[in-house]
């Protein structure tokens, strides 16, 4: 139900792209309704980028994937009206599965093949008890990691000195299993699949992540939300933008534009690719520390 500032107002598909081309608005659908989330971008927990993207679309598949029914009602704070009815062709969007202009995630599911196996799987998980977490078995999962970052600083201060080179060798590979791990332990908590609460996995993650692997969780959250809305996009996926050193695909050639960092390829961009089969190596090893100071550069 639409209580927010035009409640219940019935919006024609001509009102609707007006409103879409209102300045300083970000006009999304969901389920039939249109809602103008201009206020909402600096707040919302996945990052305005998230919204940014679904912009002027129907973001119901997006809303019902993302989040748990009980953030429904937020919704009608920022509810401009209910959509009114429109035909729409059978065949339409089904074989790029494009957003809709109108109708809602049953109409959707409908019409994209891979929109309906997507719920029909996901509502097989949820049957199957695959979401439920135990906090326990996640603690337990935690404290052997952090006995792996014992173990390596361990090897490093312990005697004898006559072994110290073959003793850090032998931290340097632990350290890196215990990152592995606990960046796989930070995922879940950044997705808020841990403890299902959203502020609870967050405290965690930016204890975990920020403190013990230096990864701010802020940073990742805003990179891996719009990763999962525009996934391997040449343009818009940050997961996949390591320019100007490194280039996954030959398509970022001809792709000007890193809507993520709001920057363009720069010219000599085409003569680094030319070498990353030499600084692969050299760049993978200072990666790490590229994690840690992205957030002053976003």
């Amino acid at each position: 139900m639409c209580q927010g500032r035009q409640s219940c107002r019935r919006l024609s598909q001509s009102d609707l792209d007006a409103a879409k081309r209102r300045p300083n608005s970000c006009v999304i659908t969901i389920d039939g309704r249109a809602y103008d989330v201009a206020n909402f971008l600096c707040r919302h927990p996945g990052g305005a980028l998230a919204l940014e993207n679904c912009r002027g679309q129907d973001a119901s598949v997006q809303f019902s994937m993302y989040h748990p029914e009980l953030v429904r009602k937020f919704l009608p704070t920022y509810c401009i009206g209910q959509i009114e009815p429109c035909e729409l062709d059978d065949n339409v969007n089904e074989a790029d599965n494009q957003p809709f202009s109108c109708g809602d995630v049953k109409h959707q599911q409908q019409q994209s093949p891979i929109v309906r196996d997507y719920f029909a799987l996901r509502d097989k998980f949820h049957r199957m008890g695959l979401f439920q977490t135990k906090p326990t078995w996640e603690l337990g999962l935690v404290l052997r990691i952090l006995c792996l970052l014992a173990a390596s600083v361990a090897c490093v201060l312990c005697p004898p000195e006559s072994a110290w080179p073959i003793r850090v060798v032998l931290a340097a590979c632990i350290l890196g299993i215990y990152l592995q791990q606990l960046a796989f332990v930070g995922h879940d908590l950044g997705h808020t699949a841990v403890t299902h609460n959203r502020l609870t996995d967050h405290r965690l993650a930016a204890f975990l992540g920020n403190a013990l692997l230096g990864i701010s969780i802020g940073w990742w959250k805003l990179n891996h939300n719009v990763h999962h809305l525009v996934t391997n996009s040449v343009t818009d996926d940050p997961d996949i933008q390591h320019m100007p050193l490194l280039a996954i695909t030959d398509e970022f050639f001809s792709s000007p534009i890193s809507t993520f960092y709001d920057g363009k390829r720069k010219p000599f961009f085409r003569l680094l690719m030319r070498v990353q089969h030499l600084v692969f190596y050299p760049v993978m090893c200072v990666a790490r520390f590229t994690c840690t100071f992205a957030p002053t550069s976003t």
